[in-house]
């Protein structure tokens, strides 16, 4: 079942589910040193994860068979969970159309003293659509490890 019953989050969406599997791919190679047949068996684990909601620990859990015991399992499933999320996210609101965005953060005193300074300022998606007033940055809200930031898409007719 897909997250809220009957919801695809993908839209069957074929360029979607590509850019999220290419992400995924991106990011295990950057995290985990381990051969190309474990590389597949944890794109098909996270990517999973995220088509169907899974919960973080199952998602974790499931790595761990492959990775060996972790530390933290509950951050290994957590962390690969929100980043890909964070991704999908991005990815959906410039197929939308916008060019920009807020960096919002919680607001609370989990966030990390760098994500504070970027709270409510407005950035560009990608280096082509930056200007002066908004910059590019190479990280995004949810991009970095267990970030619960978000970005709030500024669509043209907004500024």
């Amino acid at each position: 079942m897909h997250v809220g019953g009957s919801v695809d989050p993908f839209d069957k969406n074929s360029n979607l589910t590509n850019a999220v599997k290419d992400y995924i791919a991106r990011y295990i190679n950057s995290h985990f040193s381990v051969s190309f047949k474990d590389q597949e068996k944890l794109s098909e684990i996270i990517f999973d994860g995220a088509y169907h909601g899974r919960d973080h620990t199952e998602v974790g859990k499931k790595m761990e068979n492959i990775l060996g015991p972790q530390t933290d399992v509950f951050d290994l499933g957590l962390d690969a969970t929100m980043r890909t999320l964070a991704f999908q996210n991005i990815y959906r609101q410039q197929q939308a159309g916008a060019h920009y965005y807020t960096w919002q953060t919680m607001e609370d005193t989990g966030v990390r003293s760098e994500h504070q300074k970027l709270n409510q300022k407005i950035f560009a998606y990608s280096p082509e659509y930056a200007t002066d007033a908004y910059p590019y940055l190479s990280i995004y809200p949810g991009s970095e490890h267990l970030c619960r930031c978000v970005a709030l898409p500024k669509f043209d007719n907004e500024f």
